[in-house]
């Protein structure tokens, strides 16, 4: 049976944002966790999360204005996985987070830092397309039109 937590260290990578999400890219050492373990976790998840920076050395060290600063306050927040990537040496994978319940710039701080994750599967990510199919069936209005006024090619 595929595990539904997984707690290891990481390496961060780049932090996209946009309007309503921001994702931060993880690398995730091959030997840390079995493909089927992955695909339990990492695809299509919402995931209770917890990142924290490695505390050893120059990884957990951060500059800002000049000033040394050697511990960054972990982040917990629930993010959706959506999918990952499969090389011989690394999983690779996104957190997306929702923007309006994290501080973005605690979250900048991961980015390209060698890191802790950890992840605790809580169920899938809703789909937005089922959802809005049943509200039509409710009889409720999408995008402004009434359920008869909406069809599958337009």
């Amino acid at each position: 049976m595929a595990k539904k937590r997984f707690s290891e260290s990481v390496e961060f990578g780049g932090l996209s944002l946009g309007d309503e999400t921001a994702r931060l890219s993880v690398k995730i050492h091959r030997g840390s966790l079995e493909l089927e373990d992955a695909d339990a976790i990492l695809a299509g998840s919402r995931c209770e999360a917890k990142i924290e920076i490695a505390p050893d050395g120059e990884q957990g060290t951060l500059k800002i204005g000049g000033k040394s600063i050697k511990e960054v306050e972990p982040l917990e927040a629930v993010v959706d996985v959506k999918r990952f990537g499969v090389s011989r040496e690394d999983f690779t994978t996104g957190l997306t987070f929702q923007v309006s319940e994290i501080d973005v710039s605690k979250l900048a701080r991961f980015a390209n830092k060698a890191g802790k994750l950890t992840l605790k599967r809580t169920g899938d990510i809703p789909n937005a397309v089922k959802a809005e199919a049943e509200a039509l069936l409710d009889g409720e209005k999408a995008d402004g039109k009434e359920p008869d006024e909406i069809n599958d090619g337009d």
